[in-house]
């Protein structure tokens, strides 16, 4: 009797371990498994250590590393080559917000988005006597800021009676309230024509925004553009969820509304384009040209194409989003946490789909806390952290190309960026009083993978008296040059060792045992002499009856135990390409 296994798979907690495919696992932590081998995640890259704790959301500004101590939403400029380098933003505390590149370098002070439009009326007086035929003209007045933001334009003045070749003062054009806000460059004053049935107010002047009053003598033919800023409001308090849609708009939502800013004026939010759902938003997420509305009840779907003439379309189902935070946009379309697994929107679809549904049962789904999901996406893969029931702070991973199983994480990840292009994602861990932020699978080194075979079930009891397992095993380390990364790695935490500041007590997990993201000290795997490489564990019916440390892909015999039920346990931080038990030694050796 023989079991070999050439393919190694993740998890199917919903499944008994004795029901199984050959290949998946009851448990698979630190790895991945695309290739159909058992490589070990390379480990984080500590990029930089920042002395603060309670980051929740880190972005890459300018070289240098920008921490939010909330969660945040955040769209770059929707300009091409934008010179000020703008982001826009909303917070849970501080609503929506944008912030530009200073003039030495890095980010300037946040300031809040939007222009209020003036509150002040503006007077009219009539110079002159003029001649020819009397028309009737009002005035208004906008404000623009030092980006070439221009406002939304004042009430209108009085409607005066007016002649060709008379002048007009107008005047009261205060500034209203900006604190906190882009400061003021200039002041817009615009003339309509009240005798038309067609109103529309064309400019007249560009002046400084100091002034109060300014003379009109421009002729009615001379007149410039018509004022395009009538409803181009700030966007409005509590403003959450900020995501940018084809056709250069952003959206966002307050309640049971989803908002649109003017297409590439994200400053300028017109209350005509808002839509109004049945249940409150919880996130949006853009997909093709459409935007994802996830709420706590149903999922929706608006197109983009025109946000001037759109409507919500309801898709089919109830899929209430348990974490705004676990929301992510990948290629095969929009993944979030529902409260009974994980949920796709494909593009163009009518329904969400639970892609869980056959891998992990509702109750083990609400053991890990969906509403604590954070994730993120990187090629295929949804890379999620939460914290179980217990208080147990984990990860996992899902993958879009191999979706018949999930994979562990032995590590949890507050905050993080996924670079614009898609291709690197950073993450930020709390340890030792700081935040370690670090890049994906950037080191060369690697976790210690830890990979439970199924229950293999025989009809009467074996004995299998002979193993093998076939890995990447690397040359073994002298003991000097053991020590020397040793005493390398313990350089790069000097300052965390001198401070006493690990994050974690002594004696509470054994040497090396605390994964990195809950202790300051990584550890370093290398082997030197007779220090293990893999761990291997053999049970037979529920009880352990086998371990040692392999470092070479020769067989070894097994002891004389017998059993109806066998498993294998892996662990190390060496690719493993196949495992095999064997009654006999010879028949071991027959495998191909």
């Amino acid at each position: 009797m023989l079991i070999d296994i050439p393919v190694f798979a993740g998890t199917r907690p919903l499944v008994a371990p004795r029901l199984l495919e050959q290949s998946q696992a009851q448990l698979a932590d630190n790895c991945l498994v695309k290739s159909g081998n058992l490589r070990p995640l390379r480990r984080l890259l500590v990029q930089e250590r920042i002395g603060v704790l309670g980051v929740e959301d880190i972005v890459r500004y300018d070289g240098a590393w920008l921490c939010f101590f909330e969660p945040v939403s955040l769209c770059r400029s929707l300009a091409n080559a934008d010179e000020h380098q703008r982001m826009y933003y909303t917070g849970r505390d501080s609503g929506p917000m944008m912030f530009r590149r200073a003039a030495g370098g890095g980010a300037a002070a946040p300031v809040r988005l939007g222009l209020p439009a003036p509150a002040a009326k503006p007077t009219v007086a009539v110079q002159g006597t003029g001649s020819g035929d009397t028309f009737s003209a009002y005035w208004v007045w906008t404000w623009v800021s030092d980006l070439g933001e221009e406002s939304a334009p004042s009430l209108a003045s009085d409607v005066m009676d007016c002649k060709p070749g008379q002048s007009f003062v107008v005047s009261g054009m205060a500034m209203p309230e900006i604190t906190g806000r882009n400061p003021a460059a200039k002041k817009r004053l615009y003339r309509g024509n009240a005798g038309t049935s067609a109103t529309a107010e064309q400019f007249v002047a560009e002046f400084d925004a100091a002034l109060t009053s300014f003379t009109d003598t421009v002729l009615s033919k001379n007149l410039g553009e018509t004022l395009v800023t009538e409803g181009w409001l700030p966007p409005p308090d509590g403003l959450q969820g900020l995501v940018a849609v084809r056709g250069g708009a952003l959206a966002g939502f307050v309640g049971n509304k989803v908002y649109f800013c003017e297409p590439y004026a994200p400053y300028a939010w017109p209350r005509k384009y808002m839509q109004s759902l049945e249940h409150e938003v919880v996130a949006l997420a853009a997909i093709g040209s459409a935007l994802v509305v996830l709420t706590d009840a149903s999922a929706y779907l608006i197109p983009c194409d025109d946000i001037t003439a759109t409507a919500p379309i309801r898709l089919d189902g109830y899929t209430p989003c348990a974490s705004a935070r676990g929301v992510v946009t990948m290629r095969a379309g929009v993944l979030f946490p529902g409260v009974d697994g994980l949920y796709l929107v494909p593009t163009g679809a009518t329904t969400a789909r639970n892609l869980t549904a056959g891998l992990i049962s509702e109750e083990d789904w609400q053991a890990m806390q969906p509403q604590t999901m954070r994730a993120w996406g990187l090629g295929d893969e949804y890379i999620a952290f939460h914290q179980d029931t217990d208080g147990r702070k984990r990860g996992f991973l899902y993958d879009l190309a191999a979706p018949e199983t999930i994979r562990g994480l032995d590590m949890h990840a507050t905050c993080g960026w996924l670079e614009p292009e898609g291709r690197k994602l950073h993450l930020g861990f709390q340890a030792g009083g700081r935040t370690a932020i670090s890049l994906w699978e950037g080191d060369s080194a690697r976790y210690s993978a830890q990979w439970r075979s199924k229950i293999f079930r025989f009809p009467a009891p074996q004995r299998m008296a002979a193993a093998r397992v076939e890995a990447d095993f690397p040359e073994l380390l002298t003991e000097q040059q053991y020590l020397a990364m040793r005493e390398a790695m313990a350089a790069s935490y000097a300052e965390e060792l001198s401070s006493g500041e690990l994050g974690a007590q002594l004696g509470t997990a054994m040497f090396g045992a605390t994964m990195f993201g809950s202790d300051i000290l990584d550890s370093v795997r290398a082997a030197y002499a007779e220090e293990p490489v893999v761990t291997f564990q053999v049970f037979a019916d529920g009880r352990e009856v086998y371990s040692r440390n392999v470092t070479s892909a020769a067989p070894f015999t097994l002891p004389d135990v017998s059993g109806s039920e066998w498993e294998v346990l892996v662990a190390g931080a060496v690719p493993v390409r196949r495992i095999g038990l064997a009654t006999s030694m010879a028949e071991l050796r027959a495998m191909s």
